[in-house]
């Protein structure tokens, strides 16, 4: 059952529910039984046009040594900052990198890279990169990559990864590069060779730990088996859901409208207003006359704000007015409270501090729309 406001500590057991349609995918990331992120797909196959597909392109137009037009199958694509200089009339490997948007071409890039969860592949670079805190750990691995003749980036989600999948990781995306060159010999014609990953793929690849995979339709099954190549470890995670309707046994849409609202009452009596601008969003906290202590509730309901700031999809800078506390030590322990329940949040939020004016600052990158905004649409 999932909650749909979850008062206390979040356990870091994470669970995805998937629900299936004729017309739509739909994902659910639940931490200890509560709802912290929605994903739809409205086609389980994501079309040419889509960041990460790799093409084999003509040059047609050359603009400057670092910018070109290609041709796509009859449409045509802007290659920008390429490294390779090719001729007009140059047959190359290309890959998008932003989709078409406001009648704009699709942009390309020759740095091709093969994205998983655990490891970003990169056949053009020279080196590895590891992200900082994580070089001692990695040693030995990246030790085994680079001897396998590996390049490209390590991702954060790697220390959930032991040594043996990394290796088979890498050796299934050298694969898929080997695959690629030879279907851009045999290819005689400007065409798709690999698409892009679907919003799904994308989900996944965000996500840290997880613990389980459900799914309550037999052919996505099958499709999400093949998606998981690159994902070896989620293989032995995947599972049929026993039921009909996950998301409807589950109370997943319940809990997701229930977020979308811009006043949320907690059970423990506190109100959180959410007033979103095009510059920041401000989240108010209520207690409605409360006579527990103003830290004693802040604490309580930092878990609550970490999780609805990820459902909601709020990105940009975030102001929370908490309740006053008079103490700085009250403030640095509610700071570090939200840094620890945030670490649950794919996207990796920043815990600012407090302002002199005693309110809390955070940031979220921006991905997509907001839940509400997708919800009324």
């Amino acid at each position: 059952m999932v909650t749909a406001c979850g008062i206390g500590e979040i356990m870091a057991s994470a669970e995805v529910y998937i629900h299936v349609t004729d017309t739509i995918v739909e994902a659910a990331l639940c931490y200890d039984g509560g709802l912290w992120q929605l994903v739809r797909q409205s086609m389980p196959n994501p079309g040419p046009n889509d960041i990460g597909a790799i093409y084999k392109t003509k040059v047609i137009k050359r603009l400057s040594p670092l910018h070109a037009i290609c041709d796509l199958q009859g449409r045509t694509g802007f290659l920008e900052a390429s490294a390779k200089s090719a001729p007009e009339g140059a047959w190359i490997l290309a890959q998008i990198r932003r989709q078409a948007f406001d009648g704009k071409d699709p942009t390309l890039t020759t740095d091709i890279y093969l994205r998983n969860r655990y490891l970003v592949c990169q056949p053009n670079a020279d080196n590895i990169i590891v992200p900082p805190g994580m070089e001692k750990s990695f040693s030995a691995s990246v030790e085994a990559l680079k001897n396998m003749g590996w390049n490209g980036e390590v991702n954060p989600q790697a220390r959930y990864a032991d040594a043996s999948i990394l290796l088979e990781t890498a050796r299934l995306q050298q694969k898929e590069w080997l695959d690629l060159q030879t279907s851009y010999e045999q290819q005689n014609h400007a065409g798709l060779l690999r698409s892009g990953g679907t919003d799904l793929n994308r989900f996944f690849q965000t996500l840290d730990k997880i613990d389980k995979v459900y799914v309550d339709q037999g052919i996505y099954f099958k499709e999400l088996e093949s998606e998981f190549v690159l994902m070896p470890d989620l293989k032995n995670k995947l599972s049929m859901y026993k039921g009909d309707n996950i998301f409807l046994e589950h109370d997943i849409l319940d809990a997701w409208h229930q977020a979308c609202e811009t006043n949320i009452h907690l059970p423990n009596g506190v109100r959180l207003r959410f007033d979103i601008t095009s510059t920041l969003t401000a989240i108010d906290v209520d207690s409605s006359g409360s006579l527990m202590d103003a830290a004693e509730i802040n604490r309580s309901i930092t878990a609550e704000l970490a999780r609805l700031i990820a459902l909601k999809n709020i990105g940009g800078l975030i102001v929370i007015d908490f309740l006053k506390m008079k103490q700085n030590s009250d403030r640095l322990m509610i700071q570090q409270k939200l840094e620890s329940d945030m670490a649950l949040d794919p996207l990796r939020p920043r815990v600012l501090g407090f302002t002199k004016a005693g309110l809390c600052e955070i940031t979220r990158p921006r991905r997509g729309q907001m839940l509400s905004i997708e919800n009324n649409g």
